[in-house]
């Protein structure tokens, strides 16, 4: 019974997090009140189902969260219900704090283990697995130092484990110092600056620096991009692309555009894509600090960057870029359309 109960509410949550919750949210205009009240009331049915069957109650939970985790029902409803899982978190862990035992010795030594195996292994698996599945360097390093923590469900399941008598004292304890160690830790070493370095060690097949001179490279080629890559064409001016994606760089290729796969602000890149011998380099990457890094290896006044936010375009100013504020162009814009009318 129990295995069919939890086969039936893994379906429920595939549908939920396919097809039901998203039709809900794009037919029905629902407040933030109305949308917490929506998760609360999945995640009891799930809940319930799980302790009717005799299960976990822990396993309703996760398949409750799954079938609300797709966009856009997560991003809609992560807000409304971040302030109510933040204060049953401190409860969480003002409750195990009170099952706990005094950790021993044993114990101590064994979570330090445990959290030196999480905190190194796990970006590395995190790292081997997104290179094997195309994705980005850059994203793949910061997601597995983001991932590089034993999160609340582990120890709920040991919890559980204690509780059936499947683990001892020093275990539950272990389990708790990995788990809040790592929680603490993460944010530490889940920084930009420890993602370059390992970026750095990675190795990438690039071609040689090439030894162009007076063209044009563009950092960067999303979908918001377009306009700005067919007048670069029109400039008459070389071009060279920069771009991580996969699919941005074969449609880049199918169109005669070459295309250096790679991180903008890896020095190597820029080398192999003549960025400090080029004429003008246009920057499309909407963060700051990806910007800061470029301006490293090219002389001033060379890159061309938008911004959206005044206090960022004085430092990118500051560091000898040329900016082009998001703002000042939507201002002309409306002047433009208005003066038209």
């Amino acid at each position: 019974r129990a295995g069919g109960v939890t086969l039936a509410m893994c379906v429920a949550s595939i549908l939920g997090v396919r097809l039901i919750m998203p039709r809900i949210i794009s037919v029905f205009t629902l407040d933030q009140e109305t949308l917490l009240l929506v998760a609360m009331a999945v995640l009891f049915a799930f809940c319930g189902i799980a302790h009717a069957a005799g299960l976990p109650l822990t396993i309703g939970a996760f398949l409750a969260g799954v079938s609300l985790s797709a966009f856009p029902v997560g991003a809609n409803i992560r807000k409304p219900i971040g302030s109510v899982a933040t204060f049953f978190t401190a409860v969480f862990f003002v409750a195990l704090g009170s099952l706990l035992p005094a950790p021993s010795g044993q114990s101590v030594l064994l979570a330090i283990l445990l959290g030196a195996v999480v905190l190194l292994l796990t970006p590395f698996v995190v790292v081997a697995a997104s290179l094997g599945l195309d994705i980005s360097r850059r994203a793949a390093i910061e997601s597995g130092l983001m991932l590089a923590q034993a999160g609340e469900l582990a120890l709920v399941v040991a919890i559980f484990g204690y509780q059936r008598g499947h683990i001892g004292d020093d275990l539950l304890a272990a389990m708790a110092f990995v788990t809040v160690g790592t929680m603490m830790l993460t944010p530490l070493i889940a920084t930009e600056a420890i993602a370059w370095r390992i970026l750095d060690l990675i190795p990438v097949k690039l071609p040689a620096p090439t030894d162009r001179k007076d063209h044009a490279v563009m950092l960067g080629c999303g979908t918001n991009s377009r306009v700005l890559l067919d007048l670069l064409l029109l400039s008459g001016l070389e071009l060279v692309v920069i771009d991580e994606d996969p699919a941005v760089a074969a449609r880049l290729r199918e169109r005669g555009i070459t295309v250096i796969r790679g991180e903008a602000a890896d020095p190597r890149v820029l080398a192999a894509a003549g960025a400090p011998a080029a004429k003008i380099v246009v920057s499309t990457i909407p963060r700051p600090s990806v910007n800061l890094r470029v301006l490293k290896h090219l002389p001033p006044g060379r890159l061309i960057v938008r911004v959206f936010e005044a206090h960022d375009e004085r430092k990118l100013r500051h560091a000898g870029a040329i900016t082009a504020s998001e703002a000042e162009a939507a201002a002309e814009e409306a002047a433009r359309l208005i003066l038209k009318a």
